[in-house]
């Protein structure tokens, strides 16, 4: 008798040991399963080229695919400074800035910048 009462002492020990494991590994694989990753942010690019010039305008076309402020600068110095609204932050942006503040015979140097704030 003390035989079987052994053996079903030993066999209850393995099935709650078997439980615990169970129990500690199942909802990690579920979490694996069922939880949804979340969207990789877009990755953010900007672009600034010369369109067009004249004596004391210069058109610059500016794209941006996402981001929430753009700064341009013109020699270092800020020059606009604009946030980007719902729905522009979600899409592409293709524009004409005019720069109309310039002298006649000087040489320029732009730059944008993208932030997300």
């Amino acid at each position: 008798m003390k035989n079987l009462s052994s053996s079903a002492s030993q066999g209850t020990t393995g099935n709650i040991f078997s439980l615990i494991i169970f129990i500690l590994i199942f909802p990690t694989f579920l979490n694996t399963l069922s939880c949804s990753k979340s969207p990789t942010e877009p990755e953010a690019h900007i672009q600034l080229t010369l369109e067009d010039v004249s004596c004391i305008e210069a058109w610059l076309r500016l794209q941006v695919s996402s981001g929430s402020n753009v700064v341009i600068q013109r020699d270092g110095k800020t020059f606009m400074n604009f946030p980007l609204y719902k729905p522009y932050e979600l899409f592409n942006i293709d524009t004409i800035v005019v720069d109309d503040s310039l002298l006649p015979n000087k040489t320029y140097k732009y730059r944008a910048i993208l932030t997300n704030n």
